[in-house]
């Protein structure tokens, strides 16, 4: 369901981190698992409401992967919001705790920067692993750390997260700036906007 609820509402990639943008998943996309485990919700989210049960809920936060998603609704038209605090650790890491990727309304509106190149001398690379790539705040014009995968000390912290048919409330932060802690907090007022502090 994770990689599913990824998708923008339209099922275009998120292209979050070093996933490529623009591509459409489709509703044949991971077909087996709502067999599986006779998930008739997960059917819903994999056919983008072709077949299966709506889902009750519309925004979720993944406590182990620090990622949170929020939606208006399961339209193709629907408002979303992605953000994470993981920490970019490892070699696909990027700069980009606290970022925002949006869509509104059939359209991206805030893009991940995504992959341009693996090639570490590549300029397109250095600027799409920073900070300055990914919707968020620079402390000192200082880019975030991205750290080994094995350590932690850079991974942030969900304060707070509620949810309801009215409105959604993140609290978050991220340690990955050097002598510096940057909270941020998101509130979603369904179905209309969001207010970003």
């Amino acid at each position: 369901i994770y990689n599913l609820i990824l998708n923008f509402p339209d099922g275009t990639n998120l292209g979050y981190g070093d996933e490529g943008n623009g591509g459409k998943k489709t509703a044949d996309r991971y077909p087996q698992l709502s067999r599986w485990f006779d998930d008739r919700t997960l059917e819903y989210i994999r056919t983008f409401g072709t077949s299966g049960i709506k889902p009750e809920w519309t925004s979720y936060s993944f406590p182990l992967s620090q990622t949170t998603i929020m939606r208006s609704d399961w339209s193709k038209q629907a408002l979303y919001m992605f953000t994470n605090v993981r920490g970019g650790g490892g070699g696909h890491g990027h700069g980009d705790d606290n970022h925002l990727s949006v869509y509104a309304f059939g359209r991206v509106l805030l893009a991940d920067s995504g992959v341009f190149s693996y090639t570490s001398t590549d300029p397109y690379r250095q600027w799409g692993l920073s900070s300055k790539a990914h919707n968020t705040v620079l402390i000192n014009n200082s880019n975030q750390t991205i750290q080994p995968v094995s350590q932690k000390a850079g991974v942030g912290t969900i304060h707070h997260w509620h949810t309801n048919n009215s409105y959604d409330f993140l609290s978050q932060s991220t340690n990955a700036t050097k002598n510096f802690k940057h909270k941020r907090t998101i509130s979603f007022i369904k179905p209309y906007y969001w207010i970003v502090s």
